[in-house]
């Protein structure tokens, strides 16, 4: 990458941004089909225990720093799908 210039950085950043958009959309609908089963079942929105698993699963594969910047997004995620659900919930 040290080779490569800035222009051709940024288009490898633009296509993974465009990815994980996709991939963004498509959690989401999982969190709404998931949330609907949980209304159903009379289940919390929550799983503080899964929240956990997913983040730890990184864990060993990551610096300490990637780590820290992965966990931070990550809990940020799982709160703004946690709102998404009580909202559609109420």
């Amino acid at each position: 990458m040290d080779n490569m210039s800035i222009s051709d950085l940024r288009l490898e950043i633009d296509a993974i941004d465009g990815e994980i958009a996709r991939l963004f959309r498509t959690r989401l609908l999982l969190v709404d089909a998931i949330g609907r089963k949980k209304r159903r079942e009379q289940l919390p929105v929550g799983d503080p225990q899964r929240e956990e698993e997913i983040i730890r699963r990184q864990e060993e594969v990551m610096s300490r720093e990637d780590f820290a910047a992965y966990e931070g997004w990550m809990r940020s995620l799982f709160e703004i799908c946690r709102r998404r659900q009580e909202e559609r919930i109420e």
